[in-house]
C-alpha cells in the first residue's frame, strides 16, 4: 500500500512539473506516468490531424501503417553497429530524433544506442551513409517507377514506405549527395546523408528487402559522373550538394529573406541555362522545410528576382570559363594529333596511294571517266532533281552496279519502307546474294542515332556505301531554335563528310529541288533547296531530270512511246527519257551527262560498264513512281 502512494506522489510530481525517473546511477528509467502517456499520446494524435487533409464528403479510414517489433528494431541496430556501420534513431517522419552530425565521423556505442530507443521507444532505424559506413545508396522515388529502367549493377535493393526503392552499394570516394539526378526522381546518399533501413516503418508504410547479395559492388560513379573534378579556379562546374533533411528551414518570419539567401547561394556554382533545370527542383524542395512553406507563386516571385539579379554577373563569369575550357579542349585535341609531321608533298601523296582502295564505279562510263575511275572512299555525293524524277531509283541503279562486285551497301531510308524497297530491288532483278543492309525500323532522324547506325553496320558488315533517303528527314546533334533550316542542312551535311572521311566509306545524300515556276533552263546546283552548303561540302553533284513531251508532238506521242507507259503530272507530260548530269567534280572539274532511258526501274546509259543482260525483255516496261 504505501508503495502505490509513493508511485501515485511520483506521478503527482511528474504531472507538475515533467521531467522523467532515474535510477541511483542517474540513467532514464523509462518511468512516465499516465497523464505524461495521454498527453504525448493526444500530441500525437494532434499531429496527425494537422498533417492529414481533411476528407471531403465521405468519411475515409486512414490506417496506421504497421510497426516491426520494437525489439526487432534494436536488435538491427545493435547489429549494424557491430559491423562497422553508423545507426541513428529516426522519427515516423523520417526525422533524426538525436543531433546527428557528430555519427558522420563515428560509431554511436551499444549504451548510447540502447539508450535512444530508451529515450524513443517508437524510434524507427536510421543508416549514415559515407565513409563512415562504407554505404552509398541509389534513392529512386515512387515517381519515378521501377528502378531497373535505370540499369545499374544488380545489388541489395529495399523498398521504401512510401514505394520508393534504395539500391546499396559500397562508398566510393567522392559520392556525395545529389538531389533529382538529370531532372528525375532520383537522389544520391553518400557522404553526409542517411537513409531509413528495415525492419523500420514510416507514415506511408513499411521497409523491406527486395533483394540481398553476398558483397556489395561499388557504387557506379561512372553511370553518375561523380569523377568530375569540383569547380577549381573557377574551371569546372560544382555539382550542388543538398541533402533536404539537413536543410532546417526558416519561420514565417525569416521565410523570405532566408530563401532569397539560400537561392543566391545556390545560382553561383551552376551554369545559368541549367538553373531552372537543376536548381529550381532543389529550392521547391527546401520550401518544404519552412514552417509554414512558402506559397509556390511567392516562392518564383523570389526565385525569379535572384535570378534576374544574377544572371548577367554570372552569364560573364561562366562565358569566362568555357572560354577557358574551350581553349584547354583545343590544346588538348591538338597536342594528341598523330603523324601530322610535315613533309613533301610527294612523300603525303604516297601514303595517300599506299593505303587507298580501288576506286568504286557509278556503272556510267562517262562519270567514272570524268572521276578518274569512280568514287573513293571519304567522298560525299548529292544525288538531287525535281519530286517524282529518279532520285531514289538513280540510288537504287548506282547500288546494283555496286552490288554486282560485291561491294555491302548500306540505305537509310525515310520515305520507302523495308518491303517496298525490297520489292524495288527484285523488280531490277538485282542478284539474290546482294549485300544490301537497313536498319530494321527508322524511328528517328538525329544525327547521333544515323552516325550509330552507320558504324554499326560498318563494324559487323564491313559497309563501304551508304546512302540516305531524303536529308530533309535529318536532325543535327546540336540545334538551337533560332537556326535557319540552312545553317541545320550546313550542321548535317558537315557531319555526314567528316563521318565518310574518318570511316572511309563512300556516302550519297537524296536532296530536293526548289519549286520551279516556268522553268525553261536545266536545273544547277542553285537550284538544290534550302542551302548552297550542301553542293559546296559534296565531292560531287548529280542532278536527275526528265525529258517533257514537247506540246507540238502530243499526236505523236503514243507512237514515239510505244511498248512504254508515260506519266502525266499537273499538264506535264514526261517520256521515260532522262538526262542524268554531273553538276560539280571536285578533283578534276569535268561534267558531263548520260542520257538513259529509264527501264525495269533501272536507268539504263548508252555506254554502261556493266552488261545489262540480266533484264527480262518480256516484262512490263516501269514507270517512274512518285517515290522516286
Amino acid at each position: 500500500m504505501p508503495e502505490e502512494n509513493d508511485n501515485e506522489q511520483v506521478n503527482v510530481l511528474l504531472d507538475t512539473f515533467g521531467g522523467k525517473v532515474v535510477d541511483d546511477q542517474g540513467k532514464d528509467t523509462g518511468y512516465r506516468s499516465p497523464k505524461q502517456i495521454e498527453t504525448k499520446q493526444s500530441a500525437e494524435a494532434l499531429k496527425g490531424l494537422l498533417d492529414v487533409p481533411e476528407p471531403e464528403n465521405e468519411q475515409k479510414t486512414v490506417e496506421k501503417a504497421p510497426t516491426a517489433p520494437i525489439n526487432a528494431i534494436l536488435d538491427e541496430a545493435l547489429r549494424n553497429a557491430k559491423d562497422g556501420r553508423s545507426v541513428i534513431p529516426v522519427g515516423k517522419d523520417k526525422v533524426p530524433l538525436i543531433s546527428w552530425k557528430e555519427f558522420h565521423t563515428r560509431i554511436a556505442t551499444e549504451d548510447e544506442i540502447r539508450g535512444w530507443w530508451r529515450d524513443y521507444p517508437e524510434a524507427q532505424l536510421g543508416l549514415v551513409t559515407g565513409s563512415i559506413s562504407g554505404i552509398a545508396v541509389v534513392d529512386v522515388e515512387k515517381e519515378f517507377g521501377d528502378y531497373k529502367k535505370l540499369n545499374l549493377p544488380a545489388t541489395m535493393v529495399s523498398q521504401t514506405g512510401s514505394g520508393g526503392y534504395h539500391l546499396f552499394y559500397q562508398m566510393v570516394e567522392g559520392v556525395r549527395n545529389r538531389a533529382k539526378i538529370g531532372g528525375q526522381d532520383v537522389d544520391i546518399r553518400g557522404e553526409g546523408g542517411y537513409v531509413i533501413i528495415p525492419p523500420s516503418s514510416n507514415n506511408a508504410g513499411e521497409y523491406k528487402w527486395l533483394e540481398k547479395v553476398e558483397t556489395l559492388p561499388a557504387f557506379p560513379v561512372h553511370i553518375f559522373d561523380f569523377e568530375k573534378p569540383v569547380m577549381d579556379d573557377n574551371r569546372y562546374e560544382k555539382r550542388v550538394d543538398f541533402d533536404p533533411f539537413q536543410f532546417e528551414g526558416f519561420d514565417s518570419g525569416g521565410r523570405n529573406d532566408g530563401m532569397a539567401k539560400f537561392i543566391g547561394s545556390i545560382l553561383n556554382d551552376v551554369r545559368p541555362e541549367r538553373w531552372e533545370e537543376l536548381l529550381w527542383p532543389i529550392v521547391l524542395d527546401a520550401n518544404q522545410k519552412n514552417r509554414p512553406p512558402l506559397p509556390d507563386n511567392e516562392l518564383k516571385l523570389t526565385w525569379d528576382s535572384i535570378c534576374g539579379r544574377e544572371s548577367t554577373e554570372s552569364l560573364a563569369k561562366w562565358d569566362a570559363v568555357k572560354q577557358v575550357e574551350a581553349e584547354q579542349q583545343t590544346k588538348a585535341l591538338i597536342d594528341n594529333i598523330k603523324g601530322d609531321e610535315v613533309v613533301l608533298l610527294r612523300e603525303a601523296a604516297a601514303d595517300i596511294r599506299k593505303n587507298m582502295k580501288p576506286t568504286v564505279s557509278t556503272g556510267f562510263a562517262i562519270f567514272d571517266g570524268a572521276m578518274n575511275g569512280g568514287l573513293r572512299d571519304g567522298d560525299l555525293t548529292v544525288i538531287s532533281g525535281l519530286t517524282g524524277q529518279g532520285k531514289t531509283s538513280l540510288g537504287r541503279t548506282f547500288t546494283m552496279h555496286m552490288c554486282r562486285t560485291d561491294l555491302p551497301v548500306m540505305w537509310l531510308s525515310y520515305e520507302v519502307p523495308a518491303d517496298i524497297m525490297d520489292d524495288k530491288f527484285r523488280a531490277m532483278q538485282i542478284p539474290k546474294n546482294s549485300k544490301i543492309y537497313v536498319p530494321r525500323i527508322m524511328p528517328t532522324g538525329e544525327m547521333a542515332w544515323v552516325i550509330k547506325k552507320i558504324i554499326e553496320g560498318i563494324d559487323k558488315f564491313k559497309i563501304r556505301v551508304v546512302i540516305i533517303d531524303l536529308i530533309d528527314f535529318l536532325e543535327p546533334s546540336k540545334k538551337k531554335n533560332s537556326d535557319s533550316e540552312a545553317l541545320v542542312l550546313k550542321r548535317i551535311t558537315a557531319e555526314l563528310k567528316n563521318l565518310s572521311r574518318e570511316r572511309g566509306i563512300i556516302m550519297f545524300i537524296m536532296a530536293h529541288v526548289r519549286k520551279q515556276q516556268n522553268r525553261k533552263e536545266t536545273l544547277n546546283l542553285q537550284d538544290i533547296a534550302h542551302s548552297s552548303s550542301i553542293s559546296q561540302l559534296s565531292d560531287y553533284v548529280f542532278i536527275i531530270e526528265r525529258t517533257q513531251a514537247k506540246p507540238e508532238k502530243d499526236n505523236r506521242l503514243k507512237e514515239m512511246n510505244a511498248g512504254h507507259t508515260i506519266i502525266e503530272k499537273k499538264d506535264v507530260i514526261y517520256t521515260p527519257t532522262s538526262t542524268i548530269y554531273l553538276r560539280k567534280n571536285r578533283y578534276t572539274g569535268i561534267l558531263d551527262k548520260a542520257i538513259c532511258k529509264y527501264e525495269d526501274e533501272v536507268f539504263i546509259p548508252n555506254e554502261s560498264v556493266m552488261p545489262l543482260s540480266y533484264l527480262r525483255q518480256d516484262k512490263p516496261r516501269f514507270v517512274l513512281g512518285m517515290d522516286g
